[in-house]
């Protein structure tokens, strides 16, 4: 039943966690989900060492990051009188993240994306007043005095506890050191909190490796086994067999000599014994193969979305066109996470680093992660062009040139095109006159 008041409702109702479990409510990483509960945050880090595993997220951070990091003034419109301090608060930014101590931002991104592994990833932010020494402007001059970011240093997800109100509302966040058991509260505004994939608000989102985990599991196994066959395949059991009568010592000769086979190029064996090899059957290695392959993916498809950005085998998977798919798939993973690291930087380090330093003049430039891939470029002309033929948008929407990564439209240029659009309507809302008609110009 839907309420009938003027306003909403504005208070939380959906809760999510009983208030008397509350004092009990200080999770950390390993209360997320039973994978975590049962083998621990380490889990994770044992899966990184697999080939495939390290390949995929190495894949997803680099296709990521590629393009780089651009910024964009806030206020577009060269005619708008805040336009100006935009772009100067723009290229004071750009400086400040040129300028980190001993890491790039592209680095910073990349470690954003151990969230992808972790679910969530932490940087503290450490601010710093500029000095003469700093090669940082503001308007031209040295920006001596305001407030920069110095560095962004990564934290170990596993040393982080949030604490949570009934609502998943983050009340407290305190981090141990490696090694000990006693939690610190720190200002939960201090750090950079990113998280790929929320699940349910949860402040510690849901990690791409959890698709994978069986698959890796049963490759830990299947390397067990292969190892065991392989072993067998190279040295076979030798086999000797005696007639009856022989004596206990002579029988104690024969395995002997048959146990020295390993180790030695030679044995010595009596004429009335017999001696041969039992080998493993050479067929088997493509079972374990196929089951390798089958395994690695099952993990691309669980983390990049796609298998075939790394199959060598890609040609045997099908045709082109089913390649092509998989790119696209990939792109769109690929495109969602620049969006959201851009989103989480701007909204938790670029805005808190102009509010500190210009106030409620503070104009946060937009931050994007390059422009998109050549091929998502062409599917979104492709399908703009059909939006605006059928009159669902106007081919002079601001969206349509961020979204392609063009740059804003000059103001000079915008008010020139507005100025021919409206002279063509008017003469075609001329031409459209009946003969005889007489327009309201020409009443006396």
């Amino acid at each position: 039943m839907r309420r009938n008041g003027k306003t909403p409702l504005q208070r939380e109702v959906g809760i999510s966690t009983d208030r008397r479990l509350l004092q009990f409510l200080e999770c950390t990483l390993e209360d997320v989900d039973e994978l975590l509960e049962t083998a621990g945050i380490d889990e994770f880090d044992r899966m990184q060492a697999d080939g495939q595993v390290a390949l995929c997220l190495r894949l997803l951070k680099f296709a990521t990051v590629s393009k780089g990091v651009e910024f964009s003034a806030l206020i577009e419109d060269e005619t708008d009188p805040r336009y100006e301090e935009a772009e100067e608060q723009r290229l004071f930014c750009e400086h400040v993240f040129q300028e980190l101590d001993s890491q790039s931002i592209r680095e910073v991104f990349c470690e954003m994306l151990d969230a992808a592994a972790k679910g969530f990833s932490i940087h503290e932010i450490i601010w710093d007043r500029i000095g003469e020494q700093d090669n940082i402007y503001y308007r031209g001059k040295p920006a001596t005095g305001l407030w920069r970011v110095r560095k962004l240093k990564h934290k170990d997800p596993s040393t982080v506890r949030f604490k949570l109100d009934e609502y998943d509302n983050i009340v407290e966040m305190s981090v141990r050191a490696k090694g000990s058991l006693d939690y610190i509260p720190v200002p939960y505004d201090k750090f950079l909190h990113f998280v790929l994939h929320r699940k349910y608000q949860k402040p510690y989102g849901q990690s791409l490796l959890v698709g994978a985990w069986k698959w890796w599991k049963l490759k830990v196994q299947a390397a067990r086994d292969f190892a065991v066959y392989l072993s067998k395949f190279a040295a076979p059991t030798p086999r000797g067999k005696y007639p009856k009568g022989w004596q206990q010592e002579d029988v104690d000769a024969l395995l002997k000599s048959l146990d020295s086979f390993r180790v030695q190029n030679a044995i010595v064996y009596p004429d009335e014994a017999e001696v041969d090899l039992l080998e493993a059957n050479r067929g088997g290695d493509k079972t374990f193969i196929e089951a390798f392959e089958h395994a690695d993916r099952a993990i691309a498809k669980a983390i990049l979305g796609s298998f075939m950005a790394t199959d060598g085998n890609v040609k045997e998977r099908g045709s082109q066109a089913l390649g092509n798919l998989h790119y696209d798939v990939f792109l769109l993973s690929v495109y969602a996470a620049r969006h959201q690291i851009a989103d989480a930087f701007r909204e938790q380090v670029v805005t808190p680093l102009c509010v500190y330093n210009f106030g409620s003049n503070a104009y946060p430039p937009k931050v994007s992660l390059g422009p998109v891939e050549d091929k998502m470029v062409s599917t979104m002309v492709e399908a703009y062009r059909q939006l605006i033929d059928s009159g669902v948008i106007l081919p002079d929407e601001p969206f349509i040139r961020e979204n392609l990564g063009l740059p804003p439209m000059p103001a000079d240029v915008m008010r020139r095109l507005t100025v021919e659009q409206n002279t063509q309507e008017n003469s075609d809302a001329s031409e459209g006159e009946p003969a005889g008609t007489v327009s309201d110009g020409d009443n006396g």
